[in-house]
């Protein structure tokens, strides 16, 4: 069994029986698991089959489970919410890796242990983009004669003021992790189950449309600040309104027609309180 190893300090006993049982371990402490997995890829037609713990559907990179990632408890079998897990080491059984005809096939074996750590998913959705070769090379000679990197004029390429028409193909979607404070965790939980709870059932896709572009709009011009410096605020505030009996008074829905982009410190300063005109 070949290992793949990396941050490993402070579990060196137990990486070291994970060794020497070739994957198992026998009284192994509650806050490890050791969980089997596999994966697939035909290097040769580009045929891929996902990890059975980085499901496709939530925070797989690639397809093969790596060393120091994390996964969530549910993966492992574990009925631990908001509890993470990260990989230690790695064991692959090279008895089932076939590597002839480009095919790469391995059964492993992966020691986890519990971990503080909170991870918060991103949807990334990859494109390509189909423009006049002609127009391209202009703007790339531009930026060689000007030493901007090649990334910028590419961008450059995408923006709204550029006089380019383009054709955009999806190619895919999947989530990309990314580590976070355990307040900020929550907080970003709290927040979305706001809004899953003030979302109506009755919102057409264009209303979904409409919320999306809202969004984006925010991401776009925080972008250009280069700074989280917008944020998207409720007009009629989705935590409820209280007044002075101490109970809500108004709770607002989180649909288009109440939500507008605005500077953070406005929203900040604003809070979750609601003024009636009249």
């Amino acid at each position: 069994m070949k290992f793949t190893s990396r941050a490993v300090e402070g579990h060196e006993d137990i990486v070291a029986k994970f060794k020497d049982g070739k994957g198992k371990v026998r009284n192994l402490p509650e806050n490890y698991v050791i969980q089997g997995d596999e994966y697939f890829a035909n290097y040769s037609t580009g045929d891929k089959r996902w990890s059975k713990i980085h499901s496709r559907n939530e925070d797989v990179q690639d397809y093969i489970p790596e060393v120091g990632t994390l996964v969530r408890a549910e993966k492992l079998g574990r009925n631990e919410p908001d509890i993470f897990y990260k990989a230690l080491i790695k064991g692959t059984d090279n008895m089932s890796c076939a590597m002839h005809e480009g095919t790469h096939n391995p059964h492993c074996k992966i020691l986890f242990v519990r971990t503080n750590l909170k991870q918060e998913y991103t949807k990334v959705h990859q494109l390509t983009l189909q423009v006049d070769g002609e127009y391209f090379d202009r703007v790339e000679k531009i930026a060689k004669l000007r030493s901007r990197p090649l990334l910028q004029h590419r961008l450059f390429l995408l923006n709204s003021r550029s006089q380019m028409d383009g054709i955009f193909t999806k190619c895919k979607t999947f989530y990309r992790a990314k580590r976070v404070s355990i307040a900020r965790y929550f907080s970003n939980k709290a927040r979305k189950e706001r809004e899953e709870r003030a979302t109506p059932r009755w919102l057409t896709f264009q209303h979904l449309h409409e919320i999306n572009q809202i969004m984006a709009h925010r991401k776009s011009l925080n972008i250009r600040d280069g700074k989280n410096s917008w944020h998207v605020d409720h007009i009629v505030p989705l935590k409820g309104v209280c007044d002075k009996t101490g109970l809500d008074a108004v709770s607002g829905l989180h649909v288009p027609w109440n939500l507008k982009v605005v500077p953070a410190r406005d929203n900040l300063k604003k809070s979750n309180k609601f003024r009636v005109e009249g």
